[in-house]
């Protein structure tokens, strides 16, 4: 087999041109190519059997290089090599009828293994190409159902009921740092496909892999369980995977779908599953049938109680606000959370932390805000998350402590205290100078020294962060906001509230709940 390949990368280029294992397989690397315009020449000087080739370069990415090649040489088979964060550039590949995606770092191995997986399957190309071509006419909302339809006819195919089962590696690098071809991985699965004696379609996606399976409908068109086969089938698969030293994987599995025409229903239906893979960990097999059962009932009633913990860390329990953190975990099980809800539920906490820490005059710098959420989202695993959330509660611990030691007394602790608890009544200094039995002028130079603010800011900036979270999370209309956190003048409210985060409640809580505000949530 000829080969050519392109990459930007001079140093990867030449490793990959130079991998020994060409030669023992008897492939032979005829040209290398800094970018798709130089491969295009190439491609039409040598004809090779199969082009490598990056999808970010310069001049011409693999994209358009893999689009020239459809055009002008369709039977010529192509491999992508991309980065992780590349698979939304991966999404459009698979229009196009890439063979395999390769993810760097990877094993040589890997490659050398992808191409061998493809003059086997050379036979299968032409089904391939089509099959690729369902899964995106059928999933897009532009393509109208008599489109979809005519689509059918064309090809003389027949509408049927199918169960959709998709299979993902669950990290992003696995332990060894490498990842193994994805074409590899599909190919591993269709065999214990047919072991259990299903016919079926399948397609690469930007992430993993769909297989439309057929034979899980029993002849009279029903069965015990819509998917309990299937069930059984994604453990051999995994287990099969286990035992060939693949990479963990996770599995969806739709329910009984009546027509092609509702796969953007089965898709979706995967999608919801995946995200309860947070919940679950690697190597989880996530049926839509029981998940229904289990989880949609209670997703209208859960709710976490973040004032219980928020209270535990304004008073300075750091001990029982660790153990609170240590039970979230089966929290979010029992209430059955989605992945969706969870990043928003670790995030309202981490807004606990920093607000605390604000009241000590602790700010995170705009990166380091910005940092913390991409930590936090970018947690694939419950229990990763759970570690990260129990390091900054850690973080804001020692931070506090060492604060409290720098003061010279515990006065302005005391005032902060009063005022979280009691922000929303008719409060003042003196009314607090009594109440700690502290000289009034006494208790406000004090203030004003350990904070460079008065009372009256410290009051204002409590009332308006409070007012921040009943916008985010109640229905609370501006005005009863206004009034539940203490202020009586709802236009002084809005005034205040826009000097503080630069808009107005209204328009704040418009932004937030639209995912435009650049504030957490």
């Amino acid at each position: 087999m000829r080969i050519i390949i392109a990459d930007d990368e001079q140093e990867l280029l030449d490793f990959i041109a130079n991998m020994p294992q060409w030669a023992e397989v008897g492939y032979e690397i005829v040209g290398k190519a800094a970018n798709g315009a130089e491969a295009l020449k190439l491609i039409d000087r040598l004809r090779p059997d199969l082009v490598v080739a990056d999808i970010r370069m310069p001049v011409m990415d693999g994209l358009e290089l893999a689009a020239h090649i459809r055009q002008d040489w369709p039977g010529m088979p192509v491999i992508f090599l991309t980065a992780h964060d590349e698979f939304e550039y991966a999404q459009q590949a698979v229009k196009l009828g890439i063979m395999d995606f390769i993810t760097k770092p990877f094993h040589p191995q890997a490659l050398v293994d992808s191409v061998k997986l493809l003059r086997p399957s050379a036979r299968h190309e032409s089904a391939w190409v089509w099959q690729d071509e369902f899964f995106a006419f059928f999933y897009s909302k532009s393509n109208s159902d008599e489109a979809k339809q005519a689509w059918l006819a064309q090809r003389e195919f027949v509408d049927r009921s199918y169960i959709l089962l998709y299979a993902e590696a669950d990290a992003a690098v696995p332990t060894d740092g490498f990842r193994s071809s994805r074409l590899g991985l599909k190919r591993r699965i269709e065999m214990e496909i047919e072991r259990s004696q299903y016919t079926y379609w399948a397609a690469l996606s930007a992430s993993g892999i769909y297989f439309l399976l057929f034979e899980a409908i029993e002849a009279d068109g029903e069965s015990s369980s819509e998917t309990g086969r299937e069930i059984g089938l994604a453990r051999n698969i995994i287990s099969e995977l286990q035992v060939g030293g693949a990479e963990s994987v996770s599995i969806g599995i739709s329910s009984k779908m009546r027509s092609y025409l509702q796969l953007p229903v089965a898709i979706g239906q995967i999608n919801r599953c995946m995200e309860y893979r947070m919940l679950l960990g690697k190597g989880s097999i996530i049926a839509y049938e029981a998940l229904d059962r289990m989880f949609l009932e209670q997703k209208e009633r859960r709710q976490i109680a973040r004032q219980e913990f928020g209270a535990l860390i304004s008073a300075g329990q750091w001990e029982q606000a660790n153990h609170y953190l240590r039970n979230y975990y089966k929290r979010m099980l029992l209430d059955g959370f989605n992945k969706t809800d969870i990043q928003s539920s670790n995030i309202q906490i981490l807004e606990i932390l920093e607000a605390e820490l604000k009241q000590y005059g602790i700010e995170p710098t705009s990166a380091d805000f910005v940092q913390r959420r991409e930590n936090l989202l970018s947690c694939t695993i419950l229990t990763e998350m759970m570690q990260l959330l129990g390091s900054y509660l850690q973080e804001a611990e020692s931070l506090i402590r060492a604060k409290q030691e720098d003061y010279t007394s515990s006065l302005t602790m005391d005032v902060m205290r009063l005022i979280r608890n009691h922000y929303a009544e008719d409060l003042t200094l003196q009314m607090i100078a009594e109440k700690i039995n502290v000289n009034y002028s006494y208790l406000s130079r004090s203030i004003k020294k350990e904070t460079d603010r008065n009372f009256r800011d410290l009051l204002r900036e409590i009332r308006l962060e409070e007012a921040r979270k009943k916008l985010i999370h109640s229905d609370l209309r501006a005005y009863e906001v206004a009034y539940a956190v203490g202020f009586k003048d709802p236009q002084h409210f809005s005034e205040a509230f826009k000097q503080q985060y630069g808009k107005g409640p209204s328009a704040y809580r418009e932004d937030i709940r639209k995912g435009r505000s650049g504030e957490g949530v």
